[in-house]
């Protein structure tokens, strides 16, 4: 299909529906007013691309809406006050430049660098002083501070004062102060050099075992010429003569030195149990056969096995309620009620004073020194009949010192001496005092219990106590 453009009357080749030659006709055809505002845009533009820096009055391009300066520098200098330009030289190439800040030397950064490179490079020439040779006694400039003296040679006779052997070099033949025992070079040069000549080895030939030419050896072990040779060897070995199959009886060549079987099929079948025969054995209870899986199974189920060990039991009188059960080894109770009555009673009765140093039946009444109650104990330090009361008391006394622990003077209740502590609970001077009453306690406990070799335990005590 052949159309003309409704804008510019060009011939249009095109499918379908196309009524314009370029995109520029359709907008220009269907906005009439577009070319007008595009024209103004530009004159608006060429006006006002060019303007006037309002600090130092160059020229320049605008690109944004709002500027008025040409650079940076020029609108920093605007807004802050005017500095007095100080001319200073160079320390490196001596040039005048002016100051940018107080502490600047350089007048650019190339020179700042080299300076710093030539200050490195020199550092060990700068002479520190002068000082005098510990061995000589001349005057010499100090580049180092460590730097003792002037010379080698007056290093090395100071060293010998220290009655230092001097050896040989073994590579160039000098003398030199030996520093250690196994020394054998004056320094690491001539060491390096005999390093460097053990390293370059005389080269070792060997005669190939595949194909039996010589070649220079690489490597220690190495027993091939190349690669090939290992191969073809390790091939050959392989190929043997042919060997009857164990399970079918054909002729088969083996990849493997230890193979016996031609295939898989032939394999023999293993068995499905580790037990090649099976064992039966007489129950020691019931009496029937079973079958064995271990030998040291007796018995043929868990109710023979109970039921053995039940007729071993021997009927005993319980130590509490005195009923007969069937006990087992060292059961003295017929259940875990009647051990933990057993239990308490015993701690009722016998081992309540015992701890505590007293008797059970001494009891005595006693005044609360907090409230003034009277109550009974049988305790020899119970000072209160309660714990609230405790509890008062130890505030009122903290108030009164002011929120400080102060130490009190105490008994011991061993020795009798006197003590300041800050615990309200500590009862002896010592450690030994602590020791001693316990020994006392295991003796009056044993007397109570009724050992028949009491007599002896109170011995070993009183050497401990003694100890």
């Amino acid at each position: 299909m052949i159309n003309t453009c409704k804008k510019c009357g060009k011939e249009v080749t095109a499918e379908g529906r196309t009524m314009f030659c370029s995109a520029e006709c359709q907008t220009v055809f269907y906005n009439k007013n577009i070319k007008e505002e595009v024209v103004n845009k530009e004159i608006k533009n060429k006006t006002s691309i060019v303007k006037s820096c309002q600090y130092c009055g160059k020229e320049f391009k605008k690109t944004g809406r709002a500027q008025m300066y040409c650079n940076a520098k020029c609108r920093k200098a605007k807004n802050r006050p005017e500095k007095e330009q100080v001319v200073k030289s160079c320390k490196y190439c001596g040039k005048d430049f002016e100051r940018e800040r107080i502490d600047q030397l350089y007048c650019n950064t190339i020179c700042r660098d080299k300076a710093k490179y030539t200050r490195a490079k020199n550092k060990s020439q700068y002479p520190l002083g002068l000082a005098t040779c510990k061995c000589c006694g001349k005057e010499f400039e100090m580049t180092n501070i460590r730097k003792v003296c002037c010379s080698i040679e007056c290093v090395h006779k100071s060293l010998n004062k220290y009655q230092l052997q001097i050896a040989t070099c073994k590579c160039c033949g000098k003398e030199f102060p030996k520093m250690n025992y196994g020394q054998k070079y004056c320094g690491k040069i001539c060491s390096n050099k005999v390093a460097n000549a053990k390293r370059k080895k005389e080269p070792v030939f060997k005669a190939c075992k595949g194909c039996g030419k010589e070649f220079q050896r690489i490597k220690f072990l190495q027993t091939f010429c190349s690669a090939e040779c290992r191969n073809e060897t390790a091939i050959n070995k392989t190929k043997k003569e042919p060997v009857a199959c164990k399970g079918c009886g054909k002729e088969f060549k083996r990849s493997v030195a230890n193979r016996v079987y031609c295939s898989k099929e032939c394999l023999p079948k293993l068995p499905k149990s580790r037990l090649k025969e099976p064992k039966f054995i007489i129950c020691k209870f019931c009496g029937k056969e079973f079958q064995v899986s271990t030998k040291a199974r007796k018995f043929c189920s868990i109710e023979c096995q109970r039921n053995v060990y039940k007729a071993k039991r021997v009927s005993k009188p319980c130590q509490h309620c005195g009923k007969e059960f069937p006990s087992k080894k060292n059961q003295n109770y017929c259940s875990e009620k009647c051990r933990d009555k057993e239990s308490y009673v015993r701690y009722k009765n016998d081992t309540r004073g015992v701890y505590r140093n007293v008797d059970v039946t001494e009891f005595r009444n006693q005044i609360c020194s907090h409230c003034g109650k009277e109550f009974r104990t049988n305790a020899h330090n119970k000072m209160y009949c309660s714990k609230k009361c405790r509890t008062a008391k130890k505030y009122i006394q903290y108030k009164e010192r002011g929120g400080k622990k102060i130490p009190e003077l105490k008994l011991c209740s061993c020795c009798g001496k006197e003590f300041e502590t800050i615990q309200y609970n500590k009862i002896y001077c010592s450690k030994k005092c602590s020791i001693k009453t316990k020994a006392m306690k295991m003796m009056q406990k044993q007397r109570l219990l009724k050992y028949a070799d009491g007599a002896e335990r109170v011995e070993n005590v009183e050497n401990l106590i003694h100890k």
